[in-house]
């Protein structure tokens, strides 16, 4: 009859709108992830540094002649800390 087939026309117009929502939203989360990425982020200019494999968090971390690594996107740098400057 007329009017099942408007009723399943209407039905699968709202299953295409929900599965393209849920697309978009999928899509969203999926470049939120990408974008919090280790390696996405030293891509952006970030490094980490490390001695001994420990993240360096603070320059309470570190004193004048440690070796430490720096970790970039493409590489690693390998540096002597020459001096601790402290903020304030």
């Amino acid at each position: 009859s007329k009017d099942f087939e408007v009723l399943k026309e209407r039905f699968n117009q709202i299953i295409k709108d929900k599965v393209n929502i849920l697309i978009d939203t999928l899509n969203h989360q999926k470049e939120v992830l990408t974008s919090l990425d280790p390696k996405e982020v030293l891509k952006r200019g970030y490094a980490y540094i490390t001695i001994e494999d420990k993240l360096i968090k603070s320059t309470n971390d570190v004193k004048k002649n440690d070796i430490v690594k720096i970790t970039l996107h493409d590489g690693e740098l390998i540096s002597e800390v020459k001096e601790v400057k402290k903020n304030g």
